[in-house]
C-alpha cells in the first residue's frame, strides 16, 4: 500500500505491515523516527538509494525484509 508521510504512521499502525519501503531521500526526512515506528508496528525498514532500483533488486531487498520480520515476529 502507498501513503504520504503524513498519513505514514497511522497507516502503519492500523496494517501493522512487514516492511515499509522508501527512498534514502524520504528517509532523511526523519531517519530516527521511521527507526522507530518500523521498530513498534513490528516491520522492517527498507531504504532504497533512489526510486531507480532495478525490479530484481527491489524483490531481492524486500524479499529479506519480509523474511526477517516474519521470523521476528514468530519468536
Amino acid at each position: 500500500m502507498e501513503c504520504d508521510l503524513v498519513s505514514l504512521r497511522g497507516t502503519a499502525a492500523w496494517l501493522s505491515p512487514l516492511a515499509i519501503v522508501m527512498t534514502e531521500d524520504v528517509r532523511g526526512f526523519d531517519p530516527g523516527g521511521f527507526i522507530e515506528l518500523s521498530r513498534r508496528v513490528g516491520a522492517e525498514l527498507v531504504v532504497l538509494p533512489s526510486e531507480d532500483v532495478s525490479d530484481a533488486a527491489l524483490a531481492a531487498m524486500v524479499t529479506t525484509a519480509l523474511d526477517i520480520a516474519q521470523r521476528a515476529r514468530a519468536e
